[in-house]
């Protein structure tokens, strides 16, 4: 059996997208490494690159941390396992600009830190502006 990932685009709109990520450790597949949980390529119209306004989650039993796509992916957030919701929110400033060098993708990844026991479980809602 493998990890569960399921990615689900909520909102694909003329601005805004909004992926809801589930998910859920087997147990025995270990760490999630450059999991891609927003695709800029899938969307309709396909984004060149997206803007970081909003990250929600609730983590349990491991942590997480999100980067954008690159041949050396750059970080933005440290998503700690947590007893409820957590949220970080960009949007006093504008948001959060894909400042990703060479092999920029546009793409978001998730990469999980203890993320090895049967029964450790997550969503991350990512709200992000679609720049085209």
């Amino acid at each position: 059996m493998a990890n569960t990932v399921t990615v689900r685009t909520v909102l694909d709109g003329s601005k805004r997208v909004v992926n809801h990520i589930y998910l859920a450790s087997d147990g025995a597949s270990g760490e999630l490494t450059g999991q891609v949980v927003v695709d800029v390529s899938g969307l309709t119209p396909a984004a060149t690159t997206l803007t970081i306004e909003k990250v929600e989650w609730c983590f349990s039993g491991f942590d997480g941390e999100l980067a954008f796509d690159a041949t050396a992916d750059v970080p933005f957030a440290v998503l700690p396992a947590a007893s409820g919701w957590s949220r970080l929110d960009f949007t006093c400033f504008g948001g959060l600009s894909d400042n990703s060098g060479a092999g920029k993708t546009g793409d978001i990844v998730l990469n999980t830190s203890g993320f090895t026991a049967s029964g450790d479980k997550g969503i991350v809602i990512v709200t992000t502006e679609r720049l085209i």
